[in-house]
């Protein structure tokens, strides 16, 4: 499952404070977020402009998963080029991205004994690709193993353009959104107002729709 979000700064210890300060609770360096996310902060890589670094996954079976992120999803095995990731002694990983600039984020997926647990919590990665990729990709997964299949895959006709989305799975049952970037990619761009969350807001939306016994989690 989704283990934690690193951030790249420029100062580390700063940050930490500045976390403490606002009452976020800091471990080691890792911040705990508002609705229980966790952010390690990471030293920003000279040159690199994405402040966010790469997502942590654990995983049951990592040569299985390295398998299928690369073989089946076409990234490249990064584990000698980036970073080197401290995960302790009984554990190990290895890191998955593509390659083609140097503001894409790369997943580290980590084995370490225990059992990935995916919930609503874990959310989904969306996974932005060429189109001609995303049914390949489609095509592949269709054939070989249409039990990670999701929701099949659709054309959706949108104001910047055709969007081709479907939603599958990873080995340890974790959702990825494969969307096609010609049209996401300029639908992300358009629809960024560069402002942070308005946690009131989404607090009193979520609690407006939980059930009584879940009201105030999401904070």
């Amino acid at each position: 499952g989704l283990m934690d979000i690193a951030i790249g700064v420029s100062n580390t210890a700063a940050s930490l404070e500045t976390a403490r300060t606002m009452g976020y609770t800091v471990e080691g360096n890792t911040i705990i977020g508002p609705d229980k996310y966790r952010y390690t902060v990471v030293e920003q890589v000279e040159g690199r402009t994405e402040k966010f670094m790469h997502v942590t996954l654990r995983v049951a079976d990592l040569a299985k998963s390295v398998k299928f992120y690369t073989e089946t999803l076409g990234m490249d095995e990064q584990t000698h080029s980036y970073p080197k990731q401290e995960v302790g002694a009984d554990a190990k990983y290895a890191v998955v991205g593509y390659s083609s600039g140097q503001s894409l984020v790369p997943l580290v997926l980590i084995e370490d004994g225990a059992k990935p647990v995916i919930e609503q919590f874990e959310g989904r990665h969306a996974i932005s690709m060429p189109e001609p990729d995303l049914r390949k990709v489609y095509a592949d997964i269709s054939k070989n193993s249409k039990d990670l299949i999701v929701h099949e895959l659709q054309e959706l006709k949108e104001v910047l353009g055709l969007l081709c989305i479907f939603i599958m799975k990873d080995p340890d049952g974790f959702e990825l959104c494969i969307v096609s970037s010609e049209t996401f990619d300029k639908a992300v761009l358009s629809a960024a107002d560069w402002k942070g969350p308005d946690f009131e807001q989404r607090r009193a939306f979520l609690d407006e729709r939980a059930p009584k016994n879940k009201k105030g989690l999401s904070s």
